[in-house]
């Protein structure tokens, strides 16, 4: 029997977008985190997100990118409770320790990351529209086939892979995820935004 330790309310979205986040332990004191939908209409958001883990995982599979795990558990969805050091931090230490050019090492590779991974040829679409208002054409733009727009630095995790040695982000909340083109160059530019606006 899991015990809830901590919950947290979005009950300020609107209905489709309400959800419930516990933070509970196991028996074995095993710590996982849960999100369960607070109205009839967020229950399309909690199957869309797991079906958005689905296929991530599957985008970035040829990558050092992995998404939390998630299981679903009746109507909400069970996720790892993930700890360690995020890329924000990782970042920030270079930029304490004056390491530029480690720092822009860092920023490449996550540019190059996500960008290896977007295969597909933007097309505007109604959806897109609706979502970003008139926007330029994106001419030539990449994207993946379902982008998680909040794949800012705080929500990746660094961690080694016990098997290989190498270094792997893994994504800790990948709610904001959609199925429409979206440009991979807006998920970067997203990122160096908040990274900027918290420094």
């Amino acid at each position: 029997m899991k015990k809830i330790i901590y919950s947290k309310y979005s009950n300020d979205r609107s209905e489709d977008y309400k959800i419930r986040t516990d933070i509970v332990v196991d028996e074995n004191g095993k710590r996982y985190a849960r999100k369960s939908p607070l109205t009839e209409k967020c229950k399309t958001h909690i199957n869309a997100m797991y079906e958005n883990y689905l296929g991530l995982t599957e985008e970035f599979c040829d990558t050092n990118i992995r998404m939390n795990r998630c299981e679903k558990d009746g109507d909400a969805l069970e996720f790892e409770y993930v700890e360690g050091k995020t890329y924000e931090v990782y970042l920030d230490e270079l930029l304490e320790k004056d390491d530029a050019e480690s720092f822009i090492d860092a920023v490449r590779k996550y540019v190059d990351v996500l960008k290896s991974a977007a295969v597909e040829d933007f097309v505007m679409t109604d959806a897109f529209r609706k979502m970003f208002g008139d926007t330029p054409n994106f001419a030539g733009a990449k994207c993946l086939k379902i982008s998680d727009v909040d794949m800012i630095f705080p929500n990746l995790v660094i961690h080694k892979n016990e098997t290989t040695g190498e270094e792997e982000w893994e994504v800790l909340d990948y709610e904001w995820s959609y199925s429409i083109p979206i440009p991979i160059d807006f998920v970067i530019y997203r990122a160096f935004h908040y990274y900027e606006a918290g420094q």
